[in-house]
């Protein structure tokens, strides 16, 4: 003959997520029927934010992420697309590294909770060089009509090396530019 047991379970009994074992009980104490009850304290979820811009050969962050919901400790995994060449993510969700290659770069991580729960999440990090500069003095040697001119050799920073120089405008006669190279009579 079939019945029905109706029970209420005290609110702090379900503060952890697990499984738990519920039994009748007989007159004695004796308890039969046991079956698995599943304690689900919510989904996880990765929390997605803009991640910080990197700049190749430059420390990035340390940057952690998030998840909200689940069984804490999470474990973190990247789960495809491209990762910055140098950076790393460690199994607690930290993104560290020494970014080499400019570029936008978008991958996915998973994030799985104590319990076996997974999510997974998008993210992009952008690579950006410094910015380039000239930084050869603004005023060059001055020169004596005749006579070689010292040889004046630009230099640059940030950007992505190699570096092409140009020249607006006219030198003055005698000179020639070169590969970022004056020099002349």
């Amino acid at each position: 003959q079939a019945a029905q047991l109706a029970a209420t379970i005290p609110p702090a009994l379900l503060t952890t997520a697990g499984t738990a074992q519920i039994a009748v009980a007989d007159p004695a104490g004796v308890l039969t029927n046991r079956l698995p009850f599943n304690i689900s304290i919510g989904s996880i979820a990765v929390s997605v934010v803009p991640l910080p811009n990197g700049t190749p050969g430059a420390a990035y962050g340390p940057v952690m992420l998030a998840a909200t919901g689940g069984t804490t400790p999470y474990t973190w995994a990247q789960n495809g697309g491209l990762f910055p060449p140098g950076l790393s993510l460690d199994s607690t969700g930290v993104i560290s590294g020494n970014p080499i290659t400019p570029g936008v770069y978008t991958f996915s991580v998973r994030v799985t909770d104590s319990l076996g729960a997974k999510a997974t999440g998008t993210f992009t990090i952008t690579v950006t060089p410094p910015t380039l500069k000239i930084t050869t003095a603004s005023i060059l040697a001055s020169g004596i009509a005749g006579f070689e001119y010292p040889a004046q050799i630009l230099s640059a920073t940030g950007g992505t090396p190699p570096y092409t120089f140009g020249v607006t405008g006219t030198l003055p006669s005698g000179l020639t530019f070169s590969n970022g190279s004056i020099n002349g009579t």
